[in-house]
């Protein structure tokens, strides 16, 4: 490793590499958008309705953005305090930092479901039409990106930063692969919409992460 390498600046670090996940996502949003899509929520349509996907649905229903929001607000909210008690003001800035990193997540992704205005699977089933329409507050045009995976994936990337606990991290990994699946088999979403989820929840973590590590070198 070089010397100019290794005394990289972090936020430059982080600037190129959100820079270069965004392009990535673009190009495969167009090839995903053009070629495999909708053929893709053909095929989970077509599939036969199982005790799985009631599963699916029942977990995707009480797991959405909203409770997982809450749910780790609220194990944030107690291993901050902990940590607070015991006097680790590092560890309890960081905590507070990556948690307003999920909200942050949740609240952008409202804000592009609604700038961008794709139309669900569902559209495209009962009108025979799919696309990017703009400015939309209808639910039925509001797929782009997936909440669900956004929030799955900001607060599984919350866990890993926080906690080293094998079982955590297990349980947040299934989890997170449990909803994504969610949102594909039950026609909820398009693909694309689930992997622009994915790098909205994981890109805002990654900046959380940045800032949280700047928080620490200052105290």
């Amino acid at each position: 490793m070089s010397p100019s390498s290794r005394y990289q600046n972090p936020a430059l670090v982080v600037i190129r590499n959100s820079i270069m996940a965004s392009f990535a996502l673009l190009f495969m949003t167009v090839a995903l958008v053009s070629y495999a899509d909708v053929p893709a929520v053909r095929f989970f349509s077509s599939m036969e309705y199982t005790v799985w996907h009631e599963g699916l649905r029942l977990l995707a229903l009480y797991i959405n953005p909203y409770t997982i929001f809450a749910g780790t607000a609220g194990l944030l909210g107690m291993h901050a305090y902990s940590l607070h008690q015991q006097g680790e003001r590092i560890e309890t800035d960081r905590t507070v930092i990556l948690l307003g990193g999920v909200l942050v997540s949740l609240i952008l992704t409202l804000l592009l479901k609604v700038s961008i205005g794709r139309a669900r699977p569902v559209v495209l089933f009962t009108e025979g039409y799919t696309g990017f329409f703009g400015f939309q507050t209808e639910r039925s045009f509001n797929s782009f990106p997936s909440g669900h995976a956004t929030a799955v994936t900001a607060a599984c990337a919350a866990v890993f930063a926080l906690r080293e606990e094998v079982s955590y991290r297990v349980i947040a990994v299934m989890l997170t692969v449990l909803i994504l699946s969610s949102r594909l088999v039950l026609g909820e979403h398009f693909p694309a919409d689930v992997l622009a989820g994915i790098w909205l929840g994981g890109l805002v973590m990654y900046w959380a992460q940045l800032f949280a590590n700047l928080a620490e070198e200052r105290l």
